[in-house]
């Protein structure tokens, strides 16, 4: 008596060899094509853990901007006087203005770092597409050192500009919610009781 799984794969052995060998086949044809994509694969990277750096950082900020706005909020109910409430509200946008300039600190290394490495990419493809001589022979004279993409990056200017705006309208805020100081008024005296005169 034989082995009916053993005959079962006997029967597929020559199927088996088959896809095996087209599977080969197909991932040796495709490695031209994987080495040309390769750049592409190196910059969508790039820009996932950038955008994984960034989300989190927003996320942390958003975590904390809450926890503390509740804090806040607990605070101003539990002050005594309008004039602690106010100095509890300087020194909460203060610390605002403070974690956001932080923040922007942060997301704008890291966008930095994601254009170095982008530029660095781009350039070494451009690079090797020189020595490809059926492309365009005249690539090897070009220069891609000059090849900027900062342009469409924020700068630290763009940013200190944001935090500069954001705190004059902190100051503004601060401002309009202080107490205008009064005068005491002035005392008239009530007119004296006139006299009948006889």
């Amino acid at each position: 008596m034989t082995d009916p799984l053993k005959d079962l794969q006997d029967a597929f052995k020559p199927m088996t060899e088959l896809s095996e060998s087209l599977l080969k086949n197909v991932e040796e044809q495709l490695e031209p094509v994987k080495e040309k994509l390769k750049p592409a694969l190196e910059m969508a990277e790039v820009n996932k853990s950038t955008a994984e750096k960034l989300i989190a950082i927003q996320s942390d900020y958003v975590s904390d901007f809450v926890n503390t706005s509740l804090a806040q909020f607990k605070a101003l109910v539990e002050a005594k006087d309008p004039q602690e409430a106010l100095h509890l509200q300087v020194e909460y946008f203060k610390t605002l203005d403070a974690k956001f300039t932080h923040v922007a600190e942060k997301e704008l290394a890291a966008l930095t770092e994601a254009k170095d490495k982008i530029t660095e990419i781009v350039e070494k493809s451009f690079a090797d597409l020189g020595d490809v001589p059926f492309l365009m022979p005249d690539l090897k004279s070009m220069d891609f050192s000059k090849f900027d993409i900062s342009s469409l990056i924020p700068t630290a200017k763009k940013v200190e500009d944001v935090v500069e705006e954001v705190k004059d309208a902190v100051e503004e805020t601060a401002e309009k919610a202080a107490p205008a100081k009064t005068t005491p008024a002035r005392r008239v005296s009530a007119p004296a009781k006139a006299t009948p005169t006889s």
